[in-house]
């Protein structure tokens, strides 16, 4: 990774050499490394702390002035990542990184702003010894000029903006807690890059004195501990320090008053610590240069990353070309963008005759902010046209229109928007517009945000919304589509899991040399699973990088059945019938989805013990109504006419309707008096009265067999038959002072 060179460092009262740090006993030794540019100077300590307390540093020291490099501040959306995967799948160059802000298991709970979007703020409030405090935390961010700020802060979620304060708020733990922080008392932060943390340890070249009023824990204010903080030296230059700790015999760590002499020692002037601990590392080149408490690294929620900076093309690079039979000229105004003035072309309201094209050679493909400079004008077209033309022949393009008479954009960099883009492709601005004499150019410049990622998608067979059943059939489409130009797909897989045990169902991959952008595919497959298991089908797409790409559906096996509905949009219906009495007995019914259409429709007719079929009929495709006519019988006082529904892959759905016959038997249902309840229990029948006496009671089979008969000469309340429930359809006869009453009973 590095090759390394030695300065040999004496503590003698002597003046050190300009690769040498020293202060309070600590020795520094430089690193040269081919993959940092010249902005980026990097150190690793070689000496133990003034006390003898065992000691192991690294820090790396930036100069964004030159233009060359560029910080990135970034976390994730979702779960935690170590720094070095966050290096790794920033897909740009990457020189350095570190850990970031605090966290817990809900997500940051420190500042990240991310190309001044805000995708976290400090904590709001916390509590302390009972009582609700909200602190000004600290935080350290970089503006679109690239100047580097450490200060006191606080968020505010309604207008989602960040204030910052001169003092923090003066909270003490234990005593009463100061109102929130006001937006009057503070002054807009505006930052394009920034990472919260805390305490915050030197402001305006004092050290800070007292670490308690951003009332973090003691075991971060207090201990020694491995630790990562971040420093600004009075040229704006940014330090970036990690201390390995918790390591006997290697490097103790160090108390945050020893980490301030350290950035003080290495000329910072303000510095704010970061959090620390097994999180604390520090990836230089894409190594992992310190040595983690934990063993390795521990994944976290946001890093700092030095990366490489936006890409900006002027008018006289050699990625800047004309072309046209319209010529371009040099701008009135000689306050162009770097050394030559910008350019403009005369317009064309019926098409293109002049092009202003910036090729993106040696560009990394990936993810871009596309930004383009211009002078405005009153005479300048109000729908100027840039082009992003993706691809070398064949290209296709995306269209953006900008307003060249706004003032207000003037001589500055303005947002086009943001590209996948490779260096196959072209930014060009074009002479075709409505309005307007005159367009005017003069730089392009990209800013790298990240890799690029194909589309997943199932195009077609699933449908999240849906449910799948056990023997049900899918036939599925997938696809994957690569936006960026530089690219290709080489392979796409569709696999299905069911816990452990994986199958293949689709997979290809693309011929050695040959660029694909989109792959298509189809497979079917039929559940087998029983009723409860979970099926996962996982889309694999990988890119030339090698990078891997998915995306999944999963669902569990339902046993949703059809439905069946008599007219009264219910599964049961029930009515008293004579013996000869023709019924009509419409029906309703509809597949749980058009996949699975209806088979067959079944009817049954049940009596007591006895089940046979009446009829079964196909049920022809579209049909949802059936209407079937019965005749009752004398068979039974009452029976159950029990309608099935089945598709075609085996779900059946019931509709009962039930008969009561009540001349079967020679005796008259008819329904008891309110004063009469009956319970049951799995041993016995119990009838009570509340008003009349009971004189007799008897229970019958339907076919007249007499299970139980008693009378009471004197009239009682209460009568218990003892009688097992077994679901069957009983007779029950009950006489009193005022009349014998009958019904069916189960």
């Amino acid at each position: 990774m590095r090759n390394t060179f030695t300065l040999i460092i004496a503590l003698l009262c002597i003046t050190l050499g300009a690769n040498a740090q020293s202060g309070h006993g600590i020795q520094w030794q430089q690193v040269t490394n081919t993959g940092l540019p010249s902005a980026v100077e990097y150190y690793e300590s070689t000496s133990d702390l003034e006390g003898g307390q065992k000691l192991k540093a690294f820090y790396t020291k930036v100069d964004f002035s030159t233009g060359e490099v560029a910080l990135k501040t970034t976390m994730t959306t979702s779960g935690f990542q170590k720094p070095s995967a966050f290096a790794k799948n920033y897909g740009g160059k990457v020189y350095t990184a570190i850990n970031g802000g605090f966290y817990g298991a809900n997500g940051s709970v420190s500042l990240v702003i991310d190309n001044s979007d805000i995708l976290a703020h400090n904590i709001f409030a916390l509590s302390r010894s009972g009582k609700t405090y909200y602190p000004t935390r600290s935080a350290i961010g970089i503006n679109k000029e690239k100047k580097l700020a450490i200060d006191w802060v606080y968020g505010f979620t309604g207008d989602k903006t960040v204030y910052s304060y001169t003092q923090p708020a003066q909270n003490v733990e234990g005593e009463q807690p100061l109102p929130s922080p006001s937006q009057s008392t503070g002054s807009l932060w505006e930052q394009e890059m920034a990472m919260g943390g805390g305490p915050l340890l030197i402001k305006d070249g004092e050290a800070v004195a007292d670490y308690g009023f951003e009332l973090f824990p003691a075991d971060i204010v207090g201990s020694r501990a491995p630790r990562t903080a971040v420093g600004i030296t009075a040229n704006n230059e940014l330090i970036s320090l990690v201390v390995d700790g918790r390591q006997s015999g290697y490097s103790d760590g160090v108390t945050l008053r020893e980490l301030t002499d350290m950035l003080e020692d290495l000329g910072c002037v303000a510095a704010l610590n970061l959090d620390g601990g097994g999180s604390s590392a520090m990836v230089v080149d894409d190594e992992v240069v310190n040595k983690p408490s934990d063993g390795s690294e521990r994944s976290v929620k946001s890093v700092l990353m030095v990366v490489a900076a936006p890409k900006v093309m002027d008018t006289e690079g050699d990625a800047y070309q004309e072309k046209g039979t319209v010529p371009f000229e040099e701008a009135s105004s000689q306050e162009g963008y770097g050394t030559s003035p910008s350019r403009i072309v005369t317009t064309d309201q019926e098409k293109v005759t002049a092009e202003a094209i910036y090729t993106l050679e040696g560009i990394v493909p990936g993810k871009y902010e596309v930004e383009a400079w211009w002078q405005s004008s009153e005479e300048y077209a109000s729908d100027a046209t840039f082009q992003v033309r993706k691809g070398e022949d064949d290209f296709t393009q995306e269209e953006v229109k900008v307003d060249q008479t706004d003032t207000e954009k003037s001589h500055q960099f303005n947002t086009l928007g943001v590209f996948d883009l490779s260096e196959k492709d072209s930014i060009v601005l074009v002479n075709q517009t409505t309005t307007g004499s005159k367009v005017n150019i003069d730089a392009i410049r990209l800013r790298y945000l990240e890799k690029s990622k194909p589309t997943l998608a199932f195009t077609s067979g699933w449908d999240p919304s849906e449910t799948y059943a056990k023997n049900e059939e899918l036939s599925l489409s997938f696809s994957s589509e690569s936006p960026n130009t530089g690219v290709p797909l080489t392979s796409l897989k569709l696999t299905k899991k069911v816990g452990s045990q994986k199958e293949i169902l689709w997979d290809y991959t693309v011929a050695e040399g040959e660029e694909v952008y989109q792959l298509q595919g189809e497979a079917a497959f039929t559940v087998t699973e029983e009723v409860g298991m979970k099926i996962t089908l996982l889309l694999e797409a990988v890119d030339s990088t090698g990078e891997v790409h998915t995306d999944e559906a999963l669902f569990y096996v339902t046993a949703q059945s059809p439905t069946i509905l008599f007219d009264n949009n219910r599964t049961r219906m029930e009515g008293t019938h004579e013996v000869g009495e023709v019924l009509s007995i419409p029906l309703s019914f509809a597949p749980v989805k058009d996949s699975r259409p209806l088979k067959q429709l079944s009817i049954y007719f049940i009596a007591g013990e006895e089940e046979r079929l009446l009829k079964e009929e196909s049920i022809a495709e579209g049909v949802s109504a059936y209407t079937y006519t019965y005749e009752v019988t004398n068979e039974a006082s009452e029976a159950i006419l029990s309608f099935q529904i089945e598709d075609v892959n085996g779900y059946i759905s019931k509709a009962l309707y039930t008969m009561q016959v009540p001349t079967v038997l020679g005796v008259s249902i008819a329904d008891f008096p309110q004063d009469l309840k009956i319970t049951y229990t799995e041993e016995e029948w119990q009838v009570t009265s509340s008003r009349q006496p009971i004189l007799g009671a008897a229970l019958y089979t339907l076919e007249g067999r007499v299970l139980y008969e008693k009378p009471y000469e004197y009239g009682v309340k209460n009568v218990r038959i003892p009688l097992k429930t077994t679901g069957q359809i009983y007779l029950l006869k009950i006489i009193t002072s005022e009349g014998t009453f009958t019904r069916k009973v189960m």
